[in-house]
């Protein structure tokens, strides 16, 4: 149950007070419905939150219990392992491709008798 449709069902519309009330009546009685309607948000949010917070609890022991899960569990953790693993090798692999092209120009315009400088993108001809 979303806090608005709580808010909605929970709280009564504020009753019109009679006007022989002073004004520190109606703030009062005014204060006195805020605070009751706030009360009955927070119980209702606490309640929200015992319920999410039990259904969780109940989700991770099925989990805890079941073999098939914890293979599946082991399974996702793995790949995800594996998965980040790939990446790492691949990365490394563009690094080990980008010195091979710099080793290439250096080669190519130490031979030449260039000048090789800090940066060899003139070279290079990049």
């Amino acid at each position: 149950m979303s806090i608005l449709t709580s808010r909605a069902t929970l709280s009564p519309s504020p009753l019109p007070l009679p006007k022989n009330h002073s004004q520190s009546e109606r703030a009062r009685e005014l204060n006195r419905l805020r605070a009751e309607e706030e009360e009955r948000l927070a119980l209702a949010l606490s309640k929200q939150q015992r319920e999410q917070e039990r259904k969780a609890a109940e989700l991770q022991q099925l989990r805890g219990q079941s073999e098939e899960l914890r293979a599946l569990s082991e399974k996702i953790r793995i790949a995800r392992i594996n998965r980040a693993r790939h990446e790492q090798l691949q990365e490394k692999e563009a690094i080990r491709a980008q010195e091979r092209e710099y080793d290439a120009t250096l080669h190519r315009c130490g031979r030449r008798g260039m000048y090789v400088c800090a940066c060899f993108c003139a070279c290079a001809g990049i």
